[in-house]
């Protein structure tokens, strides 16, 4: 269920068992609301229970499964938007974010910012919209001031070579399936 969204991002809410492996596309932001979820990152597995979160960068493969009757928030930011892009080139930097990281001096803030707007996005209120924006504000320049790291050019790909392969990889799949439907009809 989407919650909230606007040019900048969106926020949704999920207890639906099972996502199967997505590309991202966004910069996706996981919040546990309760229960637990394993979120598997790239080959990497990890357990979020309640207040936990993470971020998923653009070009990463991810899927999640939703255990305990749980419940999960997921923030997309747009990293399209020239807004976004301006203050977080990810071309050339990567957010490392997550609750897990040993001696995180800024996850009370973060997960105050979280929690914060989604509060703010369950109301109905026209004036919500303008704080919801405010506290995404805040949780962007603490990502930019705290979280952001050169992208490791060795063995990572381009997010827009990633997707040139996925459309020609449609492509190729829609061809072959034409194909084979023209030899049915001929047959």
């Amino acid at each position: 269920e989407v919650l909230y969204s606007n040019a900048l991002f969106s926020i949704e809410i999920t207890n639906r068992p099972a996502l199967k492996e997505t590309l991202n596309t966004d910069l996706t932001v996981f919040f546990q609301l309760e229960g637990r979820s394993d979120i598997r990152q790239d080959g990497q597995t990890w357990i979020l229970h309640e207040r936990d979160y993470l971020f998923i960068n653009p070009g990463q493969s991810f899927s999640y499964l939703i255990l305990e009757h749980g419940m999960l928030a997921m923030i997309r930011i747009r990293t399209g938007n020239s807004i976004i892009s301006a203050q977080l080139p990810l071309s050339e930097y990567e957010v490392i974010c997550g609750s897990f990281h040993e001696g995180d001096t800024g996850k009370t803030q973060m997960r105050r910012y979280l929690s914060n707007m989604l509060h703010r996005a369950l109301r109905t209120d026209r004036e919500e919209s303008a704080l919801i924006c405010s506290e995404f504000f805040l949780m962007l320049r603490l990502l930019c001031s705290s979280y952001c790291v050169p992208r490791k050019r060795t063995g990572s790909k381009d997010l827009n070579t990633l997707e040139r392969n996925a459309r020609i990889l449609s492509f190729l799949e829609e061809n072959a399936r034409s194909e084979e439907h023209t030899s049915e009809l001929q047959s």
